[in-house]
């Protein structure tokens, strides 16, 4: 039954699972609420006319937005005392018994059962039916439930409408104007079993349902809860400039009719008949405000009904007619009731459920009668009976409005989406900031005893506190053995100043720190020892370029290189050389120190030293050599062309690109030229990406923009991380749009490829899924959705799209709900149209049929599929496909075989052998059948 209701409705609306028998007696209650509503509207309106006039009307208004709060309040605390199931079914007991009542107080003929009636049907019959129906509505559906479905029951509501106002031209004439109440009191009785049985389906496990016992609130705790949230005050004075203008059209109206229709029961058929043509013209437009917010969004739909009162207030006083009014409040009707009113309810939504259920009725109402009925109705009372205006100078009162009403609008559109940013964000954790203690400065003892400790800021502090203390006698030649180079080069620095008396005591720890590991610590015991013995250290250095020990003559060679004697200077290169270009597996060593000793050298002749050592076997020479390119910095780009091939070397790739990245924007565009390169190794082109992305810089971005265009699938998600993070560290920098939506389509249409595949194969053919077919494409989809993910993030704020992406993938049902619905908002274009139903929470059925649409393709059996899937560029994917044809044998497929043999890429090994064993099979299959089975 379900299921036949959902596909004989679906042309109108989109039911899910478990949605259909709820949503249509929610339609049919929205149905008769209104039906019994506007069945009487009509006739109160006309009776006051009959008795008062249309100019005293006003006073009625007045009276209504001045008690209305304490009638509200009053309610309230009622309802504090009322089981919340029991709150609904009570109000249209209530109702009816009321309406029957002044069935009877209108046969004594009072004026005052007019003025009664009329406040009561046009006031107070709307809070307690209209109000608690949108209330209810709210709580049973979340927000992506809201957007697919409020248009339909809404549309329930248009259409009751219209059928109560219908019913009052066609029978008021034979029933009269007062037993009209009887048959609203029948309706109301038809819709108290639909509320009883619609509280029925929702209330078991039904978070949010009508059942939640909540605590009143007055008018004090409701102005508090209004004074705290922005987006609450907003909400009310939209509301409360709707219902200014719709006061100002209606007392328009009546005006004018009084003047120039002087009949009651004309008067009658005339304002039902409007509400009839409002009502069903708001019936037609409530099934294209889906589409309204789809295409134009929640900010145009709350921009129509201000715009529409300007368009009329202009010109019903250039008219001067009763069919201009007419139609101005006519047209109103239709957008308030309809458009105006579901996008109004639409706004609430991202509000917490306890501000809401506190503050809704009392913004809803309150604002709508306060604002509109009762500081509208004093705007009137001094124009007309004051000013003796007529009814064509109302329009310029409804110009004012407008004026205020529209920028109100846009306010409200970004208070909305701040709503579901705050509604589905999450909290980042910063880490601790580490604070250094300072060392204790009470006794020189204190540090000495700092000197002993393992931590190397804290020693060489001490050092340098002793120093100034001329205290520097007390550092101690053992701290040479510190296992920090840092101190014992700040140890060799202390050395210097030493007097004649301690100089025998630092000689031999100087001497042997010439021998230590750290160029650093090698070059300032140079320094150390020409103090120490007084000698020139060019003279001191000399004799040690013929040392025994590479690191002395590295240290000797560094030492001379910087001579001011050229003889100095190619005794030091000679040296550098031999040991640069000893290429025994022994020498390695050799080669290391030479390594970190040209890094040390200011003259470009030792330079080119470095180049054969970036591409030494050893791969602790090669490390060397590429820090030494590192410290020599980028006077010019001599290491480039090296440092770029070792990025194909996953074990020197990340120094490689750190040089690069050194050298700053200048290196871009040499990165640029082998990236472009067609010809150059694919996997040093893979990593020039990353590269990139470490320089912030224009240029970066747009030649990663221009990647990600690449054939090279690799390369393109690399771009894709690597304009995510400078579009993270750097905001300044802008990123063009255009490719990212242009990739992202792409992305997005591949997953559908993919998503269909998988449908055909493993839901509606049945083909196992333990297949390696279906882990590739399950891996094939997760990672597409990662770059779809990843490129949002490029053209929106990343932030936003983490937090929604979290909220889709790991959220409750209502954080995805909230995170989709934000995501619909700030996505346009044709990127929305094609992402938005693959985040949805929607059949699997549905959203493949949706990428068929979106891909001008269709569904495809598993022969098909897998003809598609062997020609796939991603191999490992055409490689399990074919395992897959040759398991069911599906030999029809041979062909395609032969032509991926005779057509694929040589590199992809894996899908060679795959089409070779499958067609080495089939050649069995008829001759020796276990032979095929077992290949």
């Amino acid at each position: 039954m379900t299921s036949f209701l959902r596909r004989s409705l679906s042309l109108v609306v989109t039911f899910r699972e478990g949605e259909a028998i709820t949503g249509i007696l929610m339609f049919v209650y929205a149905f008769l609420a209104m039906a019994a509503y506007n069945n009487i509207k009509p006739s109160a309106a006309s009776e006051f006319i009959a008795a008062l006039g249309a100019d005293k009307m006003p006073w009625v208004f007045l009276f209504a937005g001045i008690s209305m709060g304490f009638i509200l309040n009053l309610y309230s605390r009622a309802l504090a005392k009322v089981p919340k199931l029991w709150v609904l079914p009570g109000t249209q007991v209530s109702v009816i018994a009321l309406l029957i009542t002044f069935w009877f107080l209108f046969q004594t003929g009072s004026e005052w059962v007019a003025v009664a009636f009329f406040f009561f049907g046009r006031q107070l019959l709307g809070i307690f039916l209209i109000s608690q129906f949108w209330t209810l509505a709210t709580e049973i559906y979340d927000p992506r439930q809201a957007k697919r479905l409020f248009g339909f029951i809404g549309a329930g509501a248009l259409l009751g409408g219209g059928a109560g106002a219908g019913l009052t031209v066609l029978y008021v004439e034979q029933l009269g104007t007062t037993n009209l109440l009887l048959v609203s009191a029948g309706i109301l009785a038809v819709s108290f079993f639909l509320v009883l049985e619609i509280q029925r389906r929702t209330k078991p496990g039904t978070e949010g349902s009508f059942k939640v016992k909540t605590d009143a609130v007055g008018g004090g705790e409701a102005l508090s809860l209004l004074r705290s949230s922005r987006h609450l005050q907003i909400i009310a004075l939209i509301i409360g400039f709707g219902a200014l203008g719709a006061l100002t059209l209606e007392n328009q109206l009546y005006m004018v009719l009084e003047e120039q229709v002087a009949a009651k029961d004309t008067i009658t058929k005339y304002i039902a008949a409007m509400t009839t043509v409002s009502s069903f013209a708001g019936f037609v437009i409530q099934f294209a405000t889906p589409t309204i917010y789809s295409r134009l969004g929640v900010g145009f739909a709350l921009m129509v009904l201000p715009i529409n009162l300007a368009v009329w207030s202009i010109f019903v006083p250039i008219t001067g007619a009763l069919w201009s009014s007419y139609t101005a409040r006519t047209t109103d009707t239709t957008l308030r009731y309809s458009l105006d009113k579901t996008t109004r309810e639409v706004l609430f939504l991202p509000l917490p459920t306890e501000l809401k259920l506190k503050a809704k009725s009392f913004v809803d109402v309150v604002a709508d009668r306060f604002i509109g009925k009762g500081l509208g109705s004093i705007v009137l009372l001094v124009a007309v009976n004051l000013m003796g205006a007529r009814w064509w100078h109302l329009s310029f009162i409804a110009l004012a409005y407008v004026a205020m009403w529209l920028p109100l609008t846009r306010m409200a559109k970004r208070e909305y989406l701040k709503a579901f940013r705050r509604s589905i964000e999450t909290l980042e954790i910063e880490p601790d900031r580490l604070t250094t203690e300072a060392g204790d400065l009470a006794t020189v003892e204190t540090l000495v005893e700092e000197l002993g400790g393992a931590d190397e800021q804290r020693v060489i502090r001490a050092i340098e506190l002793l120093e100034s203390l001329d205290k520097s006698n007390l550092v101690t030649p053992l701290l040479l053995r510190h296992d920090s180079s840092r101190v014992r080069t700040r140890t060799l620095e202390a050395a210097r100043g030493q007097g004649e008396s301690v100089a025998a005591r630092w000689l031999p720890a100087i001497e042997q720190a010439l021998k230590d590991e750290d160029p650093g610590v090698r070059a300032a015991a140079v320094e150390a020892l020409a103090s120490v013995r007084h000698a020139d250290v060019k003279g001191l250095m000399r004799p040690y370029l013929s040392d025994a020990d590479p690191r002395i003559m590295a240290t000797a060679a560094v030492s001379l290189a910087g001579s001011d004697e050229e003889s100095d200077r190619v005794a030091a290169e000679k040296t550098l050389e031999k040991l640069a270009f000893d290429n025994r597996d022994a020498a390695a060593s050799a080669r290391r120190e030479a390594a970190r000793a040209i890094g040390r050298t200011s003259d470009p002749r030792f330079r080119q030293l470095l180049i054969p050592l970036l591409n030494d076997v050893d791969l602790d020479v090669a490390r060397e050599a590429i820090s030494s390119a590192h410290l020599l910095g980028d006077a010019d780009f001599l290491f480039v062309p090296v440092l770029v091939s070792l990025l194909r070397d996953r074990r020197l790739k990340n120094v490689a690109r750190e040089t690069l990245v050194s050298y700053g924007e200048a290196v871009v565009p040499a990165l640029t030229f082998f990236l472009d390169d067609e010809l150059e190794d694919p996997w040093v082109r893979r990593h020039i990406p990353e590269a990139l992305a470490s320089i912030p810089s224009k240029a970066s971005v747009e030649k990663l923009s221009d990647c990600l265009e690449s054939e090279d699938g690799f390369i393109r998600y690399k771009a894709i991380k690597g304009l995510e993070r400078l579009h993270r560290e750097h905001p300044e920098l802008s990123i063009a749009e255009p490719p990212v939506e242009k990739l992202l389509l792409k992305e997005l249409r591949r997953y559908y490829r993919y998503l269909g595949a998988s449908f055909e194969l493993f839901d509606k053919e049945g083909v196992s899924r333990d297949s390696l077919l279906e882990q590739a494409i399950r891996e094939k989809l997760a990672r597409g959705m990662d770059r779809v993910y990843r490129l949002l993030g490029l053209i929106y704020d990343s932030g936003d799209i983490r937090a929604a992406r979290w909220a889709i993938e790991r959220g409750t049902p209502q954080a995805k709900s909230s995170a989709v619905e934000f995501l619909d908002n700030i996505i346009s274009g044709e990127v929305r149209k094609t992402l938005l139903p693959l985040i949805d929470d929607a059949p699997l059925e549905g959203k493949v049929r949706k990428g068929n649409v979106l891909l001008k393709t269709r569904l495809r059996g598993a022969e098909e599929t897998l003809a598609r899937l062997i020609y796939d560029e991603d191999e490992v994917i055409a490689a399990t496909a074919i395992d897959i044809i040759r398991e069911k044998k599906m030999w029809s497929l041979a062909d395609d075989l032969e032509q991926v043999l005779q057509f694929r890429d040589a590199k992809d090994f894996a899908v060679f052998e795959s089409a070779s064993n499958a067609l080495a099979a089939h050649r069995l299959n008829v001759e020796q059948p276990d032979a095929a089975n077992a290949i």
